[in-house]
């Protein structure tokens, strides 16, 4: 399901009742097109003169870009349920998922038969059924050992320069290409703003990457040049 504001609030007032003893507050609900988190709880923080801090301006945040299973769903509401619930009562955890809200997750899982994870994997189909078209800066890196990996990056010469310039040092790396790509099956990879590679099934990346842009670099300008096929790039890799 995709879910909608109304039923979010809907589902926040009956988990508020059912695992919070209806004690937190109602507060803005906004749906979003969030990639990397189905859901996220964005607060104000401010610090008093005597250093303690006080959260506020609340609002709660749940992405419409999957197609989900209606558990997925909830489980991801009261999850940021958990985290509103932390602030909002000034409780100090270690981390954002530190013990207290570990204790919490378990106890709800326990009582209630639900699923919270820390982090919500997407499945295959999760990742299929995003199709939305919108342009990949992509660095296929080679390595010694003929493994292939890939990293999607935002589009900004001032994050794609410095790593540009790196490459050079990064042990095993062979050979490498810097190509855009307009295929949504690169959405499944987090745009990073530093080197993390990412294997990919192979017979997909030689069928993805048959038509795409190469970027070209002059110094400290980078421009596209025409379609190229990386079939033979990708023809030793294993």
């Amino acid at each position: 399901m995709i879910p909608t504001k109304e039923y979010v609030e809907r589902k926040f007032d009956e988990f508020n009742r059912l695992c919070f003893d209806g004690k937190l507050s109602r507060l803005p609900v906004v749906m979003s097109r969030g990639r990397s988190a189905l859901g996220k709880l964005s607060f104000m923080r401010r610090r008093n003169p005597d250093g303690s801090e006080v959260c506020s301006d609340f609002t709660l945040r749940i992405s419409t870009r999957y197609d989900l299973d209606e558990r997925v769903v909830e489980d991801t509401i009261i999850h940021e349920m958990i985290h509103y619930h932390i602030l909002s009562h000034g409780l100090r955890d270690t981390s954002p998922h530190g013990p207290i809200f570990r204790n919490i997750m378990a106890d709800i899982n326990r009582r209630h038969g639900r699923n919270i994870e820390i982090t919500h994997r997407r499945t295959e189909s999760e990742m299929a059924a995003d199709t939305e078209r919108k342009l990949h800066i992509l660095l296929v890196a080679k390595f010694s050992d003929r493994k292939v990996c890939v990293t999607a990056f935002s589009r900004s010469a001032s994050v794609l320069l410095p790593i540009w310039d790196t490459l050079g040092r990064v042990v095993g790396l062979s050979d490498y290409r810097w190509v855009i790509s307009a295929d949504a099956y690169f959405n499944r990879l987090p745009r990073s703003r530093s080197l993390k590679f990412y294997r990919l099934p192979l017979d997909e990346l030689r069928r993805r990457l048959r038509a795409v842009n190469p970027i070209i670099r002059d110094g400290r300008t980078l421009t596209t040049g025409r379609a190229i096929d990386l079939t033979d790039f990708l023809a030793d890799a294993r």
